[in-house]
């Protein structure tokens, strides 16, 4: 008797070894101890800390919730039930981008209809309620659109969209926004991507999108790089090709952009068929009009399985993502591991519920929240890193 225990995994047809003799109904150090969660069932979430507000996308109702952050953290689970809801045409909306200049969240409805909602969060958070009864004002962009970026120094937002998410849709978001909604009827320019481009993150720095080809059912492995300066909501002159392309891990997901670093991460999920990883570009010699330092091979750090999101925390600059088929989130010190630092950069992990997937940063409650899809979904909640 060796007292081990072998557990399999259904999500990457693997065998876990688990040491038995430390983890029993009286030893407890070798048992796993993944973070409290609540039964919240959101799909995609987003975090505005000017009102301490996490919106969140449910898995089961035609609503994106509204949960106060001031009562909902890691230090307090008792205040975490919504207190108000945005009717929206279907379940499952991608949260995306939050304009704090004019107060907006853009989130997009998945189906085939393709339109992003544009929602004021000055009418609608977790201290005033007043405006979230009232259905948000849409923009059509194509069907099964994506999760909405923004770039706030053009006030441009991407969002792709097609059966084969081959397009990236460019709204001008001046003109459509919670104040000002009067654009909202314009014809977004069109970013044509590979198939199965989904995942999109913005250097505001160099002015720059960078989008992940993640393929099916061939594996993807570049990441697309637009020049946004020359492809936003007023010039569409250069939508029409791609800066470069750059080549990352298989099947790459979820990315994140730190200007203060000049490094973008982008999780490489490989299918769940080995480690993930996260490649490490240097945005200052990869970015829309710069492009020599495109074209190599990148470092990566192992993660855990199957990585789908990346968040970075702006406070601290540690790199957060979700590794679905690990039920963890990677976590990664930024200011140690970058483009040109790479001494730091050993990850850890936080335990989760099974299946994570969405992830938002609370600034202000140091919190992390992290959606868990499995059996209609929870969400589960720890308290920042330290860097």
């Amino acid at each position: 008797m060796t007292g081990t225990v072998y557990v399999t995994n259904n999500t990457d047809n693997t065998v876990s070894v688990l040491n038995g003799a430390a983890c029993d109904a009286t030893h407890h150090a070798g048992c796993r101890r993944p973070a409290p969660s609540v039964p919240d069932h959101e799909f995609l979430i987003a975090a505005d800390p000017a009102t301490d507000t996490l919106y969140g996308g449910s898995l089961t109702e035609p609503q994106i919730d509204v949960i106060s952050t001031a009562t909902c953290h890691a230090d307090n689970l008792s205040g975490c039930a919504p207190v108000a809801k945005i009717p929206t045409p279907d379940p499952g909306s991608n949260l995306g981008a939050l304009d704090d200049a004019t107060h907006t969240l853009y989130a997009s409805d998945e189906a085939e209809a393709g339109t992003v909602m544009v929602i004021n969060t000055a009418t609608c958070n977790a201290q005033q309620t007043d405006g979230c009864a009232a259905a948000p004002a849409t923009i059509a962009v194509g069907a099964f659109p994506d999760v909405p970026v923004l770039n706030p120094a053009t006030h441009t937002v991407y969002v792709g969209y097609g059966d084969n998410a081959n397009r990236i849709a460019v709204i001008n978001a001046a003109t459509c926004n919670a104040a000002d909604t009067s654009g909202c009827g314009q014809a977004p320019g069109v970013i044509k991507v590979p198939p199965f481009t989904f995942n999109y993150s913005v250097s505001v720095k160099t002015d720059t999108l960078y989008a992940a080809t993640t393929g099916f059912p061939a594996p993807g492995h570049t990441v697309a790089v637009i020049n946004g300066a020359t492809c936003n909501g007023t010039n569409h002159t250069g939508c029409g090709h791609l800066a470069a392309t750059a080549m990352v891990g298989l099947f790459p997901q979820g990315s994140a952009v730190n200007d203060r670093t000049n490094t973008l991460y982008v999780a490489n999920n490989f299918n769940g068929d080995a480690p993930g990883t996260l490649s490490i570009i240097n945005t200052a010699t990869c970015n829309g009009t710069h492009t020599a330092g495109c074209h190599r091979h990148f470092p990566a750090v192992v993660i855990g399985r199957a990585p789908v999101l990346v968040d970075m925390d702006a406070r601290t600059g540690v790199i957060y993502a979700t590794d679905f088929g690990s039920a963890a989130v990677s976590i990664l010190n930024g200011a140690q591991c970058n483009a040109t630092a790479t001494t730091g950069c050993q990850t850890r992990e936080q335990a989760v519920g099974s299946s994570p997937l969405g992830l938002a940063i609370g600034p202000g409650a140091r919190t992390v929240y992290v959606t868990d899809l499995f059996h209609s979904g929870s969400v589960s909640v720890f308290r920042t890193a330290a860097p």
